[in-house]
């Protein structure tokens, strides 16, 4: 039996994971009027998903957990059925588009960038806007949806071990938050989509769909849309809500990076940049023995107070990174591995398949027991992503990860 610590790429302290809860994501603005942007405005926010008036609402905190984010289900694929009468208000419009126009979307990340903050890792397996029928006053299936194929917004690039372009913005698919490591749960994030130019004008409901950890694994918003036929009709039903910001971005890429922005007569800013996230972390990397190797990448390095200070207890609420196993003998077929929190934590795993999972009688700990077989055993290694329940002391409480055996 081998027993070693965790190779981790990353922890951090987060405060707000633990007040705002684990919800995952949702649609918070369908209207956006700022393409790559860092921080939420609302007064950017020109159109809402449905429901946002409860779950969501101006002026309330952006990011908030107040139970907008829904795992759809066959005959129910929205949170909440179509009512227009009390799903939108006069704070709370449904989008106008017009064919052809460059749309923003916004929502926040909800702990789920990849960034020197967290790692490459985090998934991000799929992005779309799906649409029903014109003037469907009801709506369809999830099968129907999909159907009606409106934008594929691009999804993240995979692991790249020898480069840092995980940091750096735009990014593909989910991921395109500037500011994730300044605010990992409330910060924004933003797609960009083009809508199609054959799109006849009348009222669609749209369906934002995005893929986790997997295509079992999803997230929809519902959002009522009208498509007038016109820059000129947009603007001027934007300017009989009180709206005066006709903000369309230009060119660039979409969220899609294979797919061109559109460049149209309402452009009213050229997309050239790509901002750089700066990290303002340090990071103290240690070798363990064998094939073992452990970095951490904290906020100090402070060891012992100055003068008139106090240290303080660095508390973890999220980790993720990768686990490097011994090289195995030939003719290995199977490899299980258990993995232990002492803090009661929720945890998922890529390249090994979960068979088991238990609480630790009295500990408040977690196990897992885990099955490396197939095409995942060549590379040696696979990944987790982990959240704490309650905020974790990991110099006391190290997480533990063990060989049990080796199958040929």
């Amino acid at each position: 039996m081998i027993k070693y610590k965790f190779a981790l790429l990353s922890f951090f302290c987060l405060l707000e994971c633990i007040l705002q809860g684990y919800g995952h994501s949702w649609l918070a603005c369908t209207d956006y009027a700022e393409k790559n942007g860092r921080y939420y405005d609302d007064d950017l926010c020109r159109g809402y998903a449905r429901s946002a008036n409860e779950l969501a609402p101006r002026g309330g905190t952006f990011g908030l957990d107040k139970g907008f984010d829904y795992h759809p289900i066959e005959n129910q694929p929205c949170k909440t059925s179509r009512n227009d009468d009390t799903e939108y208000d006069a704070d709370h419009r449904m989008s106008v588009y017009y064919p052809g126009q460059q749309v923003v979307l916004a929502h926040p990340m909800k702990n789920h960038g990849s960034d020197t903050c967290t790692s490459r890792y985090i998934p991000d397996t799929g992005n779309f806007i799906y649409r029903g029928g014109l003037n469907d006053e009801s709506d369809l299936t999830l099968s129907q949806f999909r159907a009606e194929l409106v934008a594929d917004l691009g999804v993240k690039d995979p692991p790249d071990e020898t480069s840092n372009a995980y940091t750096q913005y735009p990014k593909p698919g989910y991921q395109n938050a500037p500011a994730f490591c300044e605010d990992t749960g409330l910060s924004l994030g933003t797609y960009s989509f083009n809508v199609p130019s054959d799109l006849q004008p009348g009222q669609y409901t749209f369906l934002w769909l995005w893929e986790f950890n997997n295509v079992g694994d999803i997230y929809t918003s519902c959002f009522e849309v009208n498509i007038v036929s016109t820059l000129a009709e947009r603007n001027s039903m934007l300017s009989s809500y009180g709206l005066s910001n006709f903000y369309e971005p230009c060119g660039g890429l979409t969220s899609n990076f294979g797919i061109a922005g559109n460049t149209n007569p309402g452009c009213t800013e050229t997309d050239t940049g790509i901002t750089t996230s700066i990290s303002t972390t340090t990071t103290t990397t240690t070798t363990a023995p064998a094939t073992v190797s452990t970095s951490y990448t904290t906020t100090t390095t402070t060891t012992t107070p100055a003068p008139g200070e106090t240290l303080l207890a660095l508390q973890t609420s999220q980790m993720g990174g990768e686990i490097n196993l011994p090289l195995a003998e030939s003719g290995t077929m199977r490899r299980y591995i258990s993995v232990h929190w002492d803090c009661p934590v929720i945890a998922s795993f890529w390249n090994i398949r979960v068979t088991g999972y238990h609480d630790v009688a009295g500990s408040g700990g977690v196990h897992y027991d885990l099955l490396h077989e197939g095409n995942e055993l060549d590379s040696g290694k696979f990944y987790y992503h982990a959240m704490f329940t309650q905020p974790c002391h990991l110099e006391t409480s190290p997480p533990i990860a063990t060989l049990i055996r080796d199958e040929a």
